[in-house]
């Protein structure tokens, strides 16, 4: 496994402004970034594909997000994927369900409130076919929504 931690010291500092601000200070500050990551590639072997590399971007994928002028928001198609989702009928199939919807949880307005009928449904003491109760089912297409 191949660790980044050779080129985090010296580059710690841009990553924090950009991660922070998702924007560099300018275009050149921006471009000097990106060429001292590559640089600092080349030097430990690894290689970057350049037709797969998009520069320039107002916004961008990132993680199941959308990244760009200083906001964030859910990748639509990640969103539809959890709108699309049937009721689970176990308790593993809830926990899958609870650990995406957890991923966007900054997007969804009280969330542990909401949630809590739906967690009370993964405790042990509830067999694996789940009952579902109205607050469970209006947990999930909350949460869905």
């Amino acid at each position: 496994m191949i660790k980044y931690s050779f080129f985090w010291p010296e580059i710690k500092k841009d990553v924090r402004e950009f991660c922070q601000t998702c924007k560099p200070q300018s275009w050149s500050d921006h471009l000097l970034h990106v060429d001292n990551v590559f640089r600092k590639w080349r030097e430990v072997g690894l290689a970057v594909n350049l037709e797969k590399c998009a520069f320039g971007q107002n916004q961008v994928k990132f993680l199941g997000h959308i990244l760009g002028s200083g906001q964030h928001s859910p990748d639509p198609e990640k969103a539809e994927a959890l709108r699309n989702l049937s009721r689970p009928s176990t308790k593993k199939e809830l926990r899958s369900f609870l650990g995406l919807a957890n991923y966007y949880r900054d997007y969804i307005p009280n969330f542990s409130e909401i949630v809590l009928p739906l967690t009370d449904l993964t405790k042990i003491k509830v067999s694996n076919v789940l009952p579902w109760s109205i607050e469970a089912g209006e947990a999930f297409v909350k949460i869905k929504d």
